[in-house]
């Protein structure tokens, strides 16, 4: 491995590139190929052949790209969301050696490295698949075959092994916003004179001299670091903390924790009743493999919420990169977006901006029941309230509704008449047809209301009687 050191002692890179752009205007205006990259290509910047000199990653790099030879190249990572996403594609270019493409083609690795056609993201990219050219967002370390065009068999560069005799590497730092690639690739030519040998991605890689003398590396063009934006919380509505038709209540508790942010492959949130990461211990710190852009914090997802109790959170994402963004902390004064249980936030908290806070108690179940069941026109249905409300002394605990705790108020879709809109009982008459209803809203002490409705029923006409004389 001592081939890594022959770049020491390098002339500067201004005169490199001066070299450089004389030589691909000659290649150009002598051969004229095809573009060599997509439009656009994410992978920029140099990198550093131990026989060969620089290895241009894009056109970019010297601004020739569209220029009047019509030569724009360049490595890119597919980020498409198909079968090939997060493969490498396109070319780079030596003055030396010519075009090294990064793209899967008709030909295959020497010997035993043939390409392996189910090595596809986002299903898996590792060392052992023999893959073509591919990044794993998981570890950051880019996998399979590089080649050098013109030389053919002798042209396949690996770009990363897990022998332990011989480890190498090319991968990408995934918490730099310019996501820079270090490591090394090889190509092991079986002729020296024309094989590149060591090819560093950077040059602070271990074994190098560091970047005094060049300072060169290669580098993810345009990428940033994920950021998610418009937190909000808890996303949790008075329907939404009202029991279902029929079942008994025990939903208030849940939030929904929410943010936007596209191309997202995982997320990890903190809840804490302190505004704190690590003390006291989280209540919930879990990290998800998902693009969904929510945490629902719920006593079913075991997420042991507490009544009437302001929670802090942070969020932290993912991209399909891998790249990670810093914590982001939930606070209103950032413009994230506080959506229910307002007033009682601003009581427990103050000015402060950066919690939410959940309900006082579980809601009232609206439930009652009428007679007859199958009601007859204009004829009069009798309902009778059998509700039940929750307090603060008794948070999850059912309590009959009387006058006192409950108020509530009737109607009737259909109706033609109602005799009390809001007492315990009512009295209505009802059309003749279907869809007829019975609807009830009950409301606690601290305001918190839900309703309910009977289902939907037919109201019949009483039969006319005609007496017939006997035959």
């Amino acid at each position: 491995m001592d081939k890594k050191t022959k770049k020491a002692g390098r002339v500067p890179l201004e005169i490199i590139t001066l070299v450089f752009l004389f030589a691909a205007f000659l290649f150009f205006r002598g051969s004229a190929p095809a573009a060599k990259g997509a439009a656009n290509p994410n992978v920029a910047g140099y990198a550093w052949s131990s026989n060969f000199g620089w290895i241009s990653m894009n056109c970019y790099n010297n601004n020739s790209c569209s220029d009047n030879f019509g030569q724009d190249y360049g490595v890119n990572i597919n980020t498409a969301s198909d079968g090939n996403k997060l493969n490498l594609a396109g070319y780079a270019w030596s003055s030396d050696a010519g075009w090294i493409s990064f793209a899967r083609d008709a030909n295959d690795p020497p010997d035993n490295y043939k390409f392996n056609a189910k090595c596809k993201q986002p299903t898996s990219c590792d060392a052992p698949r023999n893959c073509t050219a591919c990044y794993n967002p998981d570890n950051g370390n880019i996998y399979g075959w590089a080649r050098v065009v013109n030389l053919g068999d002798d042209g396949w560069i690996n770009l990363g092994t897990s022998t332990a005799s011989f480890p190498y590497q090319v991968s990408i730092d995934r918490t730099s916003a310019s996501g820079t690639f270090s490591g090394f690739a090889w190509n092991g030519s079986t002729d020296p004179a024309k094989g590149l040998g060591w090819i560093s991605f950077n040059c602070n890689n271990p074994g190098l001299s560091g970047c005094a003398v060049s300072n060169y590396f290669v580098y993810l063009k345009g990428h940033h670091l994920p950021q998610p934006t418009n937190l909000s919380a808890p996303n949790w509505s008075y329907a939404n903390a009202c029991p279902a038709p029929g079942a008994q209540s025990g939903v208030a508790l849940n939030a929904i924790l929410g943010w936007n942010l596209s191309n997202q492959s995982a997320f990890e949130v903190i809840v804490n009743t302190a505004n704190s990461t690590s003390t006291p211990p989280p209540l919930v710190d879990k990290k998800i493999s998902a693009p969904i852009t929510q945490f629902v914090a719920s006593n079913t997802y075991s997420v042991l919420l507490n009544y009437d109790t302001p929670y802090y959170w942070w969020l932290k994402v993912w991209d399909d990169f891998g790249f990670v963004s810093h914590w982001v902390q939930f606070d209103t004064a950032a413009d994230h977006i506080l959506t229910d249980n307002i007033t009682r936030n601003s009581q427990k908290g103050g000015v402060v901006t950066q919690h939410f806070t959940t309900y006082l108690h579980e809601f009232p179940e609206a439930k009652f029941s009428w007679v007859p069941l199958l009601p007859l026109a204009y004829y009069p249905v009798t309902s009778t309230m059998a509700s039940y409300y929750y307090n603060s002394a008794s948070p999850s605990i059912r309590l009959a509704c009387d006058k006192t705790h409950c108020s509530s108020t009737w109607t009737g879709t259909n109706a033609l008449s109602n005799s009390a809109t809001t007492s315990t009982t009512t009295v209505m008459t009802f059309k003749y047809g279907a869809g007829a209803r019975i609807n009830l809203q009950v409301e606690d002490n601290d305001n918190y209301s839900c309703v309910s409705s009977s289902p939907p029923f037919f109201v019949d006409l009483l039969p006319v009687w005609k007496e017939k004389k006997a035959q």
